[in-house]
């Protein structure tokens, strides 16, 4: 493709190589992408990064490359999954993508939950696996130490973790027991 070439609104088809645009399309039909992750598909279907930058600005500009909603499906999907806040902004991060605690808080909302009421869920969840008694014992520790793992490898604090363990064994935790 030519890189002088601009691409007009009205005649776009001859002035784009076919074959990526075409590829974009198909790919877009399919599912809503980050340019960070349109890009490197199109690079992975052996496309000139010319083409792509100049593809990915037109799919842009006609509102069909359409990166707020992918973040937002994305960020609903984490919530739905049980991640934390912190977790979800860094995971989207990592895709290219910023996004604030407090949009995310919105996701969340709009999902109606909160952080404590996902901690309570991930911890009924993990502790389904487990006895009861188990974890309650005092021998329980190594299954409450499973159910803490769980919930820190979803992004949750120790102490966010520990507090939602102990509300779901309706205890007190002791001073002397770190778990």
């Amino acid at each position: 493709m030519n890189t002088d070439t601009e691409i007009s609104s009205d005649s776009h088809l001859p002035l784009i190589e076919r074959r990526i645009y075409k590829d974009s399309i198909r790919l877009l039909a399919r599912q809503d992408y980050s340019r960070a992750k349109f890009r490197q598909k199109l690079k992975q279907r052996g496309h000139a990064q010319q083409d792509i930058e100049l593809v990915i600005n037109y799919l842009i500009e006609r509102n069909y490359l359409r990166e707020e909603n992918y973040l937002e499906a994305r960020a609903k999907g984490m919530v739905t999954k049980g991640l934390s806040v912190q977790s979800i902004q860094h995971k989207l991060s990592g895709e290219g993508l910023e996004v604030t605690k407090e949009r995310i808080q919105e996701f969340m909302t709009e999902k109606g939950v909160s952080t404590s009421s996902q901690l309570d869920k991930l911890v009924q969840k993990k502790a389904r696996l487990l006895s009861q008694d188990e974890l309650k014992s005092p021998e329980g520790r190594k299954a409450r130490d499973k159910v803490l793992r769980f919930l820190i490898s979803k992004g949750y604090s120790f102490n966010e973790s520990k507090k939602a363990l102990y509300r779901y064994l309706d205890v007190v935790p002791d001073c002397d027991d770190d778990a």
